[in-house]
């Protein structure tokens, strides 16, 4: 088992060093747990027209062979365009003590998933590829969302294991660090002060995907936020665009930031509700129905969508089909 750092503080608190244990051997991680919330809440069932394209485990965990499992998330992963369709993590507030405290990020450790090496290709993008592209590796599972759990050792290896291809898209630093960090920051908010475990899938939308040198670079990205409301669960899609940030780039020749330092405050309470209404993500949210159209997935939660009832579709405000 090999440690490498992420480039966060030194310590949390007194004696929480954040550092990440890799471990090569993948085997053993039982991954995504349906149960988790209480209520089952199944992973997202393929349909016919992706089948041929998931990368599937050949020794397969507690999933199955169409999920790679890690520690407390699974990824369903499109070995053609070699990024995610889907990731499914689960999120403990109760001992996630990385979750209040989040600094700065930068010179992380990637590796590739050799779970799903065939032929002579690995399915996966790597460094090399992303290099000098303008492109950061966004997590599709944030590093310290998984990390909570009995132990140091289990949450050290769950921050090693969001560090792998198959759980990154190249996303541009503006996103990267502003909208779609606001998301995981209300996502993780939620489960530190006010419902202790969330459930959450994310993934990159592949329709109007730009081929940028080496990379594939999805220009859209959707999450959806499940957490339980009495004796029963709700649900939130959002959906997050970096096609006008991109456009902007192109047009304005500008130079692209990838490795620039950023800061957050630590979480608090009034974060869910700030995140949520002043920094406006409620403005991108969309019905899980008509995410169910554009991935190829099945959810199986419209019932329980907070907007099933309501006229929001960010769609709207995106390149039509």
């Amino acid at each position: 088992m090999e440690k490498f750092n992420i480039s966060l503080s030194d310590k949390i608190g007194n004696d929480f060093l954040l550092e990440a244990l890799y471990d090569a051997d993948l085997d053993n991680r039982t991954g995504y747990d349906k149960n988790f919330l209480g209520i089952e809440v199944p992973l997202p069932q393929i349909t016919d027209k992706i089948t041929d394209l998931v990368g599937t485990n050949p020794n397969p965990s507690a999933n199955g062979a169409n999920y790679l499992d890690y520690t407390h998330f699974s990824i369903l992963f499109n070995k053609s365009k070699k990024l995610p369709f889907a990731t499914a993590v689960n999120i403990q507030g109760r001992t996630n003590e990385l979750g209040i405290v989040h600094e700065t990020r930068d010179g992380d450790t990637w590796f590739q998933d050799s779970r799903i090496f065939e032929k002579g290709t690995t399915n996966q993008f790597n460094n090399n590829d992303y290099r000098g592209s303008g492109f950061q590796k966004g997590h599709m599972v944030r590093y310290y969302d998984p990390a909570w759990g009995e132990n140091l050792e289990i949450k050290k290896k769950a921050i090693g294991d969001t560090f792998h291809f198959t759980n990154c898209c190249p996303q541009l630093r503006a996103l990267n660090v502003g909208d779609w960090l606001n998301l995981e920051n209300y996502t993780m908010a939620r489960a530190l002060f006010q419902d202790e475990k969330v459930t959450v899938f994310a993934g990159p939308l592949f329709k109007n995907a730009l081929q940028i040198d080496k990379l594939l670079v999805p220009v859209n990205f959707w999450k959806i936020v499940v957490y339980k409301k009495g004796n029963t669960l709700e649900a939130i899609g959002f959906l997050l665009s970096q096609q006008l940030v991109y456009n902007k780039m192109i047009q304005e020749n500008l130079i692209v930031e990838t490795d620039k330092k950023y800061s957050n405050p630590t979480l608090k309470k009034d974060d869910i509700d700030k995140l949520f209404n002043k920094k406006n993500l409620k403005g991108y949210m969309v019905k899980i129905e008509e995410l169910e159209g554009k991935t190829g997935l099945i959810f199986g939660l419209n019932s329980y969508d907070f907007n099933k009832n309501k006229a929001v579709s960010y769609f709207e405000k995106l390149d039509k089909d």
